[in-house]
C-alpha cells in the first residue's frame, strides 16, 4: 500500500439568491419607517394638548426607528456583498473536471489488469494505530495491512490489488473498513473514495416564464468559453450541467469559471437568480430551534428556504 497524498478536495461553491433578498430587506425597512411615521404623527395629531408628548420621548423613538432602518440597510450591503461572492464562486468547480477526487465513501474497484482505484481514510484526531481491511462482496477478508500510526487530517492510499493469499484480487468491486484508536480508545473515522468529476451543476431561478435564456461561461480573464444555444423556460427553477467542453469543442482547462445568465420575455429582460449545487451532510438547529443544513464545507450552513430544487 503507498500513499498518494495528504490532501483531500476542499473547493468552496455558494448558492444564494441574494439579489431578491436584498430588495425584499430594503422594502421592509422603507415600508417599517412609512409605518412608524404614520403612527407618530396621528399620535402627535390626537395628543392631549394639556399633556403633550416629552421631547425626550419623542426622541428616544426616532433613534429607535433609525436603529432599526440602519440595520436593514446593513442586512442589505451584506446580502449584496454575498451575493457578489456568490457571483465570483459559481464555477469554481468546473476546474476539476476530468479529475479525480475522493469523496466519502468505502468501495474500491480492481480493474482485468489488476488496477485499482485510490481510496483514503480521514481523521478528526491523531491515531496511534488504523487498520485498513478490504472485504470483497461476499464480506470475505481478501487483505488486511499491517497497523500504522497517522495524523488528524486525510490522506489517500492505492492498493496493489495483491490479496493475503499473494494471488492478485479478480475484477471487481471491493469494500474497505477503517478502524483507528488513540491510547487503546477507538476514534471516529470518514471513509473515503474515488470519483471523477465529469461535469459541474448550476441551476437558474426565474420569478416568471422567459422565451429566450441565455446561459455564459467566462473564465477568469473574462474571455467567453462556451455560449449555450439560447432556449426558453417556464417560471421557478431547473438545474443544468456542463461538462467542461468549451465552443472551441476542447475541454476547458483546469481553474475557476463564472457563469453568468440573461432571460428576457418579449424582449424585456427579466430577473435571474443563479444557484449553485452543493451535498446536504448534515443538519443543526439555530438559535430558534430552526433547521439549518450544513453543505459539507461547500459553502455557509442555509435555511430550508434557500433550497430551490431537490437533486
Amino acid at each position: 500500500m503507498s500513499t498518494i497524498g495528504s490532501n483531500v478536495l476542499n473547493s468552496v461553491n455558494g448558492s444564494a439568491a441574494a439579489q431578491a433578498a436584498a430588495a425584499a430587506s430594503k422594502s421592509d425597512g422603507a415600508n417599517l419607517q412609512d409605518s412608524f411615521m404614520t403612527l407618530l404623527v396621528t399620535q402627535l395629531k390626537n395628543q392631549d394638548p394639556m399633556n403633550p408628548m416629552e421631547n425626550a420621548e419623542m426622541t428616544s423613538q426616532l433613534a429607535q426607528i433609525n436603529t432599526v432602518s440602519g440595520i436593514s440597510e446593513l442586512n442589505s450591503t451584506l446580502e449584496g456583498i454575498t451575493g457578489q461572492l456568490d457571483a465570483g464562486q459559481a464555477m469554481q468547480a468546473a476546474g476539476l473536471i476530468g479529475s479525480g477526487v475522493l469523496v466519502p465513501g468505502n468501495r474500491v474497484l480492481v480493474g482485468e489488469d489488476g488496477s485499482t482505484t485510490p481510496f483514503g481514510v480521514e481523521l478528526e484526531q491523531a491515531a496511534d494505530e488504523v487498520q485498513i481491511t478490504v472485504r470483497n462482496d461476499s464480506g470475505e477478508v481478501v487483505r488486511r495491512f499491517e497497523p500504522f500510526a497517522m495524523d488528524a487530517g486525510s490522506e489517500s492510499f492505492t492498493w496493489n490489488g495483491e490479496m493475503d493469499s499473494g494471488e492478485n484480487a479478480p475484477k471487481g468491486s471491493y469494500t474497505v473498513s477503517v478502524e483507528a484508536s488513540a491510547d487503546g480508545e477507538p476514534l471516529e473515522v470518514v471513509n473515503l473514495n474515488y470519483a471523477m468529476v465529469s461535469g459541474v451543476r448550476f441551476g437558474v431561478e426565474l420569478e416568471q416564464a422567459a422565451d429566450e435564456v441565455q446561459i455564459t461561461v467566462r473564465n477568469d480573464s473574462g474571455e467567453v468559453v462556451r455560449r449555450f444555444e439560447p432556449f426558453a423556460m417556464g417560471a421557478g427553477s431547473e438545474s443544468f450541467t456542463w461538462n467542461g467542453e468549451m465552443d472551441s469543442g476542447e475541454e476547458a482547462p483546469k481553474g475557476s469559471y463564472t457563469v453568468s445568465v440573461e432571460a428576457s420575455a418579449d424582449g424585456e429582460p427579466l430577473e435571474v437568480v443563479n444557484l449553485n449545487y452543493a451535498m446536504v451532510s448534515g443538519v443543526s438547529l439555530d438559535d430558534n430551534g430552526a433547521p439549518l443544513l450544513d453543505l459539507g464545507g461547500v459553502s455557509e450552513q442555509v435555511s430550508l428556504g434557500d433550497i430551490r430544487q431537490i437533486l
